[in-house]
């Protein structure tokens, strides 16, 4: 018996198994006009970026990893999610476009048309059973590298990273083996990614009119009055309230003390 589609996310069309497994079929020409879509259109005007801070030896540091004489697999920290995908797009764009990056089959396999696209910017949909790591091994080797999220969820934090998932080493080892049985000689890297936001300015009231108004959509108690950590705190603690009481857990303590 079939299990039915999570909450928020659409059911698929009919015939179409959003389950199943299909390879990445990377298509270079496309995979420039999204990077450029998202450097002259998302970052500046959807994500709001003024400036994309990347020193020098930074950058020579991931370009030593990344290249044909080597594999490399990439984790960056993952605080937010629409954000992180244009962060890394951005990334990958000035070091190797053809990268290519693991997502969600949720969002490869939405719908035929969604995965057409997706399959041809090269992302690797994680379905259960699917050839994922093969694919990543192999593709690892060509030189172009591979983008996961180690952290595995968003952490909503930018101050620390938190500890990287064996998958991504995992990769590394067997990539290892791979060249190693194949008789090729090349260094496989395991490269952590640390990036953070910095606002430009002060943007204390938009994030109050924002939590104002998810209160109010949420019928939450109201947060006014409260420093905007204290009212970021008190609104999570409220959902994580609400979900405890809905599943019979403990209600965890109330930040406000």
């Amino acid at each position: 018996m079939a299990s039915p589609p999570a909450a928020g996310v659409p059911a698929p069309r009919r015939g179409f198994d959003r389950r199943a497994w299909r390879e990445p079929r990377p298509n270079p020409t496309l995979i420039a006009v999204i990077g450029w879509v998202n450097r002259a259109v998302v970052l500046p005007h959807l994500v709001r970026l003024r400036r994309f801070d990347l020193p020098g030896a930074d950058l020579a540091r991931l370009r030593a990893a990344v290249h044909p004489g080597a594999a490399a697999f990439l984790g960056p920290n993952h605080p937010e999610f629409f954000t992180d995908w244009m962060v890394d797009k951005e990334l990958s764009f000035r070091v190797s476009p053809l990268m290519a990056h693991w997502a969600s089959y949720e969002i490869v396999n939405v719908s035929p048309a969604a995965q057409w696209l997706w399959l041809r910017n090269n992302l690797i949909a994680n379905v259960p059973g699917g050839g994922g790591r093969e694919y990543s091994i192999r593709w690892a080797l060509t030189g172009h590298g591979v983008l996961l999220h180690p952290e595995g969820t968003a952490s909503w934090h930018g101050e620390r990273v938190g500890p990287l998932l064996p998958g991504i080493v995992d990769l590394a080892w067997a990539t290892c083996e791979r060249a190693r049985i194949a008789g090729r000689d090349r260094p496989v890297f395991v490269v952590p990614i640390v990036w953070r936001l910095r606002f430009a300015g002060d943007v204390s009231r938009a994030l109050d009119r924002e939590m104002a108004m998810m209160e109010r959509a949420l019928a939450l108690p109201s947060g006014e009055g409260l420093s905007l950590g204290q009212r970021f705190a008190a609104l999570q603690a409220e959902l994580l309230k609400r979900r405890c009481a809905a599943l019979g857990l403990p209600a965890p303590p109330d930040p406000r003390g």
